[in-house]
């Protein structure tokens, strides 16, 4: 069966990528998607850029936005092989292997006996003319308008991920565990949850690789890998020349080559790409980190991705996404606490809700965020901004002469003596109490 890629022309903010640029897994997704589709036998796999006559042998046509995991591509190219019809558009029903990355995206919902399904832009089609020129919407609706459609039947297990209470309500989110999903990505926060989502898929298509007799070596991003832990123990798979401290504590882990694991550092749920060198006590919980990216000493990251070639430091990250070549120094925080609701991200300059109360933010590539960058929950900083201190802040000026084991005071970024201090008085429970001199 031939394939066509369908352009959307979208570009995913704030990294102003395409969206065929976009990483699950540290891959980008057109090349992901030309990989499976070349291991599940496809004749030819090309792009839209010029009128195209599709004749009377059924083909493939996706649009480029649109994610599919191997098994969910594979079923539904067996099912529109044997259809009769002109058409055919692949359907899912509506739970947590729709919804966990749902929020925000552009898709078809219907109502059907009671029951909802998601449509998804990957159709099955014959006897169609194909301009580049057409809007990717309307494109759909004229398809949709005659497709049957398929619907698979996931098989999911759902894991309740607790999070910290707001205002006293206990909040979490159900993260599903299925061979089967796809979505639409066009947003930071896609490429944030799909690859949360992809990690739990990848660990079962490797579990299921290993069920087979005498298995020990598996494919990951068309690699070969190899599972290092014991049978029974949760899995560990391991790429060429990765040299792992013996302190190091891994749990339903994926390695990529070279990878340099320091002392008393902790991975687990997570796939680490290549060249990834982790400093001492890393602490990596259900992240993507992407190819050449490093961290500093007791860094923390949870439920996040890093795109390639980032330097992190941090006490701790959680449910963002950081750009190519980005600069996080120590003290970064996003308050990812929705206090009032569902915490808010732009989307083509308006604020909507995300459909998260807790929401990290985005960091742009190339950008410096230096200590003390502070950013609300669903922030996403432009490629190439450097965010430092205000000034007055950091020291600057360190007069000689001051005493030394006296108590001294940053004063416009100087150095003064704490008894020679002169401004506003302290205020304590809402009175106003006289400053004390140190003796």
């Amino acid at each position: 069966m031939k394939v066509f890629i369908y352009p959307t022309g979208r570009l995913v903010e704030p990294f102003l990528d395409p969206v065929n640029r976009i990483s699950i897994l540290d891959e980008p997704l057109g090349r992901q998607r030309e990989r499976i589709l070349e291991e599940l036998g496809a004749d030819e796999t090309s792009t839209v850029t010029a009128p195209v006559s599709i004749g009377s042998e059924p083909a493939l046509l996706i649009f480029d936005h649109c994610h599919m995991t191997v098994r969910t591509l594979k079923d539904f190219v067996g099912h529109g092989e044997s259809l009769a019809g002109q058409s055919a558009v692949l359907a899912l029903p509506r739970g947590p292997v729709t919804d966990f990355a749902g929020p925000l995206q552009d898709r078809v919902v219907e109502e059907v006996d009671g029951h909802e399904r998601v449509l998804f832009d990957a159709f099955v089609v014959r006897d169609l003319e194909l301009d580049p020129e057409e809007e990717a919407a309307a494109l759909r609706q004229r398809l949709l308008a005659v497709a049957e459609r398929i619907t698979l039947e996931p098989k999911v297990e759902v894991r309740h991920v607790r999070w910290p209470p707001i205002r006293g309500e206990r909040q979490g989110i159900d993260l599903p565990c299925s061979l089967w999903g796809a979505a639409h990505l066009s947003h930071w926060v896609h490429l944030l949850w799909c690859n949360r989502q992809a990690i739990e898929t990848h660990l079962l298509e490797l579990a299921a690789a290993e069920a087979e007799e005498g298995r020990r070596s598996f494919l990951h991003a068309g690699r070969e890998i190899e599972r290092i832990s014991k049978r029974g123990a949760p899995p560990v798979y391991v790429g060429d020349n990765c040299r792992i401290h013996p302190t190091v504590l891994l749990e339903n882990v994926v390695l990529g080559d070279n990878v340099n694991l320091d002392l008393n550092s902790m991975v687990r749920s997570s796939v680490i790409g290549d060249k990834v060198n982790l400093g001492i006590s890393s602490t990596i919980l259900g992240c993507v980190i992407g190819a050449n990216c490093h961290s500093l000493s007791d860094f923390c990251i949870i439920d996040s991705v890093t795109l390639q070639a980032s330097t992190l430091s941090n006490v701790k990250l959680q449910n963002s996404v950081i750009g190519r070549e980005a600069f996080i120094t120590t003290a970064v925080i996003f308050h990812e606490l929705g206090m009032d609701g569902d915490i808010q991200v732009d989307v083509d300059g308006q604020w909507v809700d995300s459909g998260r109360r807790i929401l990290g933010g985005c960091v742009g590539h190339r950008c410096v965020l230096g200590v003390r960058s502070m950013f609300l929950g669903g922030r996403a900083v432009p490629n190439g901004y450097i965010v430092v201190m205000k000034p007055g802040e950091g020291l600057t000026k360190i007069p000689a002469g001051l005493p030394r084991h006296t108590s001294l005071y940053n004063e416009s970024g100087t150095l003064r003596l704490l008894s020679d201090y002169s401004g506003p008085a302290f205020a304590v429970d809402g009175d106003e109490q006289s400053s004390k001199e140190s003796p």
